[in-house]
Protein backbone atom coordinates (compact mmCIF):
# COMPACT_ATOMS: atom_id res chain seq x y z
CA UNK A 1 0.00 0.00 0.00
CA UNK A 2 2.75 2.29 0.66
CA UNK A 3 4.65 2.09 -2.31
CA UNK A 4 1.06 3.21 -4.38
CA UNK A 5 1.05 6.31 -2.23
CA UNK A 6 4.54 6.87 -3.09
CA UNK A 7 3.83 6.05 -6.82
CA UNK A 8 0.57 8.04 -7.12
CA UNK A 9 2.45 10.73 -5.16
CA UNK A 10 4.95 10.83 -7.60
CA UNK A 11 3.18 10.85 -10.54
CA UNK A 12 1.32 13.57 -9.53
CA UNK A 13 3.72 16.00 -8.74
CA UNK A 14 3.47 17.62 -11.97
CA UNK A 15 0.02 18.43 -11.22
CA UNK A 16 1.06 20.02 -7.66
CA UNK A 17 3.22 22.28 -9.11
CA UNK A 18 0.89 23.25 -12.02
CA UNK A 19 -1.93 23.65 -9.79
CA UNK A 20 0.10 26.10 -7.39
CA UNK A 21 1.32 28.18 -9.77
CA UNK A 22 -2.26 28.30 -11.37
CA UNK A 23 -3.36 29.27 -7.86
CA UNK A 24 -5.65 26.27 -7.64
CA UNK A 25 -3.73 24.14 -4.95
CA UNK A 26 -7.13 23.88 -3.14
CA UNK A 27 -8.09 21.19 -5.97
CA UNK A 28 -4.89 19.25 -5.55
CA UNK A 29 -7.14 16.62 -3.72
CA UNK A 30 -10.22 16.66 -6.21
CA UNK A 31 -8.06 16.40 -9.05
CA UNK A 32 -6.22 13.18 -7.84
CA UNK A 33 -9.68 11.58 -6.84
CA UNK A 34 -10.41 12.11 -10.62
CA UNK A 35 -7.30 10.94 -11.40
CA UNK A 36 -6.30 13.54 -13.50
CA UNK A 37 -2.16 13.27 -14.23
CA UNK A 38 -0.03 14.99 -16.49
CA UNK A 39 -1.43 13.14 -19.24
CA UNK A 40 -4.76 13.69 -19.02
CA UNK A 41 -4.45 17.09 -18.63
CA UNK A 42 -3.20 17.12 -21.94
CA UNK A 43 -5.95 15.62 -24.07
CA UNK A 44 -8.82 17.44 -21.73
CA UNK A 45 -12.04 18.42 -23.88
CA UNK A 46 -14.20 21.54 -22.45
CA UNK A 47 -17.15 18.99 -21.73
CA UNK A 48 -14.99 16.81 -19.48
CA UNK A 49 -13.82 20.13 -17.66
CA UNK A 50 -17.09 21.11 -16.68
CA UNK A 51 -17.55 17.65 -15.25
CA UNK A 52 -14.72 17.77 -13.26
CA UNK A 53 -15.81 21.12 -12.20
CA UNK A 54 -19.77 19.93 -11.60
CA UNK A 55 -20.44 21.29 -8.10
CA UNK A 56 -17.37 23.31 -7.87
CA UNK A 57 -16.82 27.19 -8.33
CA UNK A 58 -17.20 28.57 -11.66
CA UNK A 59 -14.71 31.24 -11.07
CA UNK A 60 -11.89 28.26 -10.60
CA UNK A 61 -13.09 26.56 -13.64
CA UNK A 62 -12.58 29.45 -16.09
CA UNK A 63 -9.00 30.08 -14.51
CA UNK A 64 -8.27 26.90 -14.96
CA UNK A 65 -9.97 26.63 -18.09
CA UNK A 66 -7.34 29.74 -19.45
CA UNK A 67 -4.56 28.39 -18.08
CA UNK A 68 -4.96 24.87 -19.41
CA UNK A 69 -4.93 26.25 -22.74
CA UNK A 70 -2.39 28.19 -22.60
CA UNK A 71 -0.12 25.40 -20.75
CA UNK A 72 -1.45 23.05 -23.69
CA UNK A 73 -0.06 25.31 -26.55
CA UNK A 74 3.28 25.94 -24.91
CA UNK A 75 3.47 21.74 -24.45
CA UNK A 76 2.88 21.22 -28.05
CA UNK A 77 5.16 24.14 -29.36
CA UNK A 78 8.15 23.46 -26.61
CA UNK A 79 7.81 19.80 -28.24
CA UNK A 80 7.91 20.83 -31.49
CA UNK A 81 4.96 18.73 -32.53
CA UNK A 82 1.67 20.90 -33.30
CA UNK A 83 -1.34 18.86 -33.14
CA UNK A 84 -1.81 18.84 -36.63
CA UNK A 85 -4.24 15.84 -39.02
CA UNK A 86 -2.19 13.79 -41.30
CA UNK A 87 -4.72 13.11 -44.20
CA UNK A 88 -3.87 11.06 -47.81
CA UNK A 89 -3.86 13.03 -51.17
CA UNK A 90 -3.72 11.66 -54.49
CA UNK A 91 -1.07 13.41 -56.74
CA UNK A 92 0.71 12.51 -60.16
CA UNK A 93 3.42 11.03 -57.77
CA UNK A 94 0.90 8.44 -56.20
CA UNK A 95 -0.76 8.77 -52.91
CA UNK A 96 1.23 11.35 -50.34
CA UNK A 97 0.31 11.96 -46.99
CA UNK A 98 -0.35 16.27 -46.70
CA UNK A 99 -0.76 17.03 -43.29
CA UNK A 100 -3.19 20.08 -42.27
CA UNK A 101 -2.45 22.70 -39.74
CA UNK A 102 -3.37 23.41 -35.94
CA UNK A 103 -6.28 25.50 -35.89
CA UNK A 104 -3.97 28.37 -34.21
CA UNK A 105 -0.80 28.06 -37.13
CA UNK A 106 -3.57 28.34 -39.66
CA UNK A 107 -4.81 32.02 -37.67
CA UNK A 108 -1.60 32.69 -37.35
CA UNK A 109 -0.85 32.36 -41.11
CA UNK A 110 -3.64 34.79 -41.96
CA UNK A 111 -4.79 38.78 -40.81
CA UNK A 112 -8.20 37.88 -40.05
CA UNK A 113 -7.05 34.51 -37.95
CA UNK A 114 -4.66 37.12 -35.87
CA UNK A 115 -7.14 39.82 -34.99
CA UNK A 116 -9.57 36.50 -33.83
CA UNK A 117 -7.00 35.18 -31.58
CA UNK A 118 -6.25 38.99 -30.28
CA UNK A 119 -10.06 39.50 -30.23
CA UNK A 120 -10.64 36.42 -27.74
CA UNK A 121 -7.34 37.04 -25.76
CA UNK A 122 -8.99 40.26 -24.73
CA UNK A 123 -12.70 39.51 -24.41
CA UNK A 124 -12.91 35.50 -23.70
CA UNK A 125 -15.88 35.72 -25.92
CA UNK A 126 -17.24 35.30 -29.80
CA UNK A 127 -20.40 36.60 -30.70
CA UNK A 128 -21.97 35.09 -33.95
CA UNK A 129 -20.24 37.25 -36.48
CA UNK A 130 -17.10 36.57 -35.27
CA UNK A 131 -17.87 32.38 -35.53
CA UNK A 132 -18.78 32.76 -39.20
CA UNK A 133 -15.50 34.99 -39.55
CA UNK A 134 -13.26 31.86 -37.53
CA UNK A 135 -15.60 29.21 -39.87
CA UNK A 136 -14.94 31.37 -42.93
CA UNK A 137 -11.10 31.93 -42.04
CA UNK A 138 -10.07 28.72 -41.74
CA UNK A 139 -12.28 26.58 -44.38
CA UNK A 140 -10.71 29.45 -46.97
CA UNK A 141 -7.19 28.93 -46.04
CA UNK A 142 -7.77 24.86 -46.01
CA UNK A 143 -9.11 25.29 -49.71
CA UNK A 144 -6.41 27.90 -50.99
CA UNK A 145 -3.82 25.75 -50.12
CA UNK A 146 -5.07 22.58 -51.51
CA UNK A 147 -5.71 20.73 -48.07
CA UNK A 148 -7.61 17.38 -48.68
CA UNK A 149 -10.44 17.94 -45.72
CA UNK A 150 -12.37 14.40 -44.35
CA UNK A 151 -15.48 14.70 -42.05
CA UNK A 152 -13.15 13.23 -39.41
CA UNK A 153 -10.43 15.99 -40.18
CA UNK A 154 -13.16 18.81 -40.01
CA UNK A 155 -14.85 16.94 -36.57
CA UNK A 156 -10.37 17.39 -35.12
CA UNK A 157 -10.51 20.80 -35.95
CA UNK A 158 -13.42 21.55 -34.17
CA UNK A 159 -12.08 19.96 -31.10
CA UNK A 160 -9.06 22.13 -31.50
CA UNK A 161 -11.26 25.51 -31.85
CA UNK A 162 -13.11 24.46 -28.22
CA UNK A 163 -9.24 23.89 -26.77
CA UNK A 164 -8.02 27.25 -28.09
CA UNK A 165 -11.33 29.05 -27.15
CA UNK A 166 -12.51 27.59 -24.37
CA UNK A 167 -15.80 29.35 -24.07
CA UNK A 168 -16.69 27.97 -27.35
CA UNK A 169 -19.10 25.13 -27.74
CA UNK A 170 -18.69 22.27 -30.05
CA UNK A 171 -22.63 21.73 -30.82
CA UNK A 172 -22.40 25.13 -32.64
CA UNK A 173 -19.62 23.96 -35.29
CA UNK A 174 -21.62 20.24 -35.62
CA UNK A 175 -24.90 21.54 -36.89
CA UNK A 176 -26.34 19.75 -39.74
CA UNK A 177 -25.36 16.76 -41.06
CA UNK A 178 -21.72 17.30 -41.87
CA UNK A 179 -20.82 20.34 -39.57
CA UNK A 180 -20.80 23.80 -40.53
CA UNK A 181 -16.99 23.81 -41.53
CA UNK A 182 -17.06 21.11 -43.77
CA UNK A 183 -20.02 22.13 -45.73
CA UNK A 184 -18.17 25.38 -46.01
CA UNK A 185 -15.01 23.67 -47.29
CA UNK A 186 -17.10 21.84 -49.78
CA UNK A 187 -19.08 24.82 -51.16
CA UNK A 188 -15.98 26.48 -51.82
CA UNK A 189 -14.49 24.26 -54.08
CA UNK A 190 -17.32 23.30 -56.15
CA UNK A 191 -17.28 27.00 -56.05
CA UNK A 192 -14.00 27.19 -57.53
CA UNK A 193 -14.51 24.05 -59.82
CA UNK A 194 -17.49 26.06 -61.19
CA UNK A 195 -15.67 28.89 -62.19
CA UNK A 196 -12.77 26.67 -63.84
CA UNK A 197 -15.42 24.92 -66.09
CA UNK A 198 -17.11 28.33 -67.08
CA UNK A 199 -13.81 29.49 -68.59
CA UNK A 200 -12.40 27.08 -69.97
CA UNK A 201 -12.66 28.16 -73.87
CA UNK A 202 -15.28 25.97 -76.02
CA UNK A 203 -13.58 25.07 -79.16
CA UNK A 204 -15.39 22.20 -80.11
CA UNK A 205 -19.05 23.88 -80.84
CA UNK A 206 -20.74 23.20 -84.05
CA UNK A 207 -21.58 26.63 -84.46
CA UNK A 208 -18.14 27.58 -85.03
CA UNK A 209 -17.57 31.60 -86.54
CA UNK A 210 -14.09 32.61 -88.23
CA UNK A 211 -13.07 34.19 -85.24
CA UNK A 212 -13.61 31.64 -82.99
CA UNK A 213 -11.55 29.67 -84.82
CA UNK A 214 -8.52 32.29 -84.63
CA UNK A 215 -8.42 32.50 -80.92
CA UNK A 216 -8.89 28.63 -80.28
CA UNK A 217 -6.03 28.17 -82.98
CA UNK A 218 -3.93 31.22 -81.28
CA UNK A 219 -4.23 29.05 -77.32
Amino acid sequence: MENNKLKTSTADDNIENLLKIWKLEHLQNHFIEHRITHEVLSILTPRQIEILFQGLAVGDMAIFQKNLTQWQLESNNAEKTPKTNTTLEFTDCGLVKKPVPSVKDMLMDSQNGRLLLKHYAKHNLFNEQQRNLLINTLAKYIESKGYPCSLADSDEIENQICVLFPTESKDYYTSGKRGRLYNKIYNLKRYTKSLTKENEPICGSVNKTTESKKICSRS
